[in-house]
C-alpha cells in the first residue's frame, strides 16, 4: 500500500523500544533517589522542584552581591608603600 512505511526483521521492535524510554535525568532521579520516587511523573515533579530551586538559590547570590552604587573603601596610600 502506498504511504506506508514498511519494517523488515528488528527495526520495528528497535523503534517501539526507543520511544518508549525514559529520558535520562528522569531514569537519574530515580536511580539516585533511593527509592523515594517510584515512577516518572514523581521524577519529573522532582526535578522541576530542583531546577526552581536552583534558580531562587541564582537569584539570591546575584542580588546579594555588591552594590553597584556602593563606593568602595577609600585606599590606604600606606599599604603602596615600597
Amino acid at each position: 500500500m502506498p504511504g506506508q512505511v514498511q519494517f523488515e526483521g528488528d527495526e520495528l521492535e528497535r523503534a517501539r523500544t526507543y520511544s518508549a524510554q525514559k529520558p535520562l535525568f528522569v531514569r537519574w532521579a530515580m536511580q539516585l533517589s533511593g527509592g523515594l520516587i517510584k515512577n516518572e511523573k514523581e521524577a519529573q515533579i522532582a526535578l522541576i522542584g530542583l531546577a526552581g530551586i536552583l534558580l531562587a538559590a541564582s537569584v539570591f547570590v546575584l542580588m546579594s552581591g555588591p552594590d553597584a552604587n556602593e563606593e568602595p573603601p577609600p585606599r590606604d596610600p600606606s599599604d603602596y608603600a615600597s
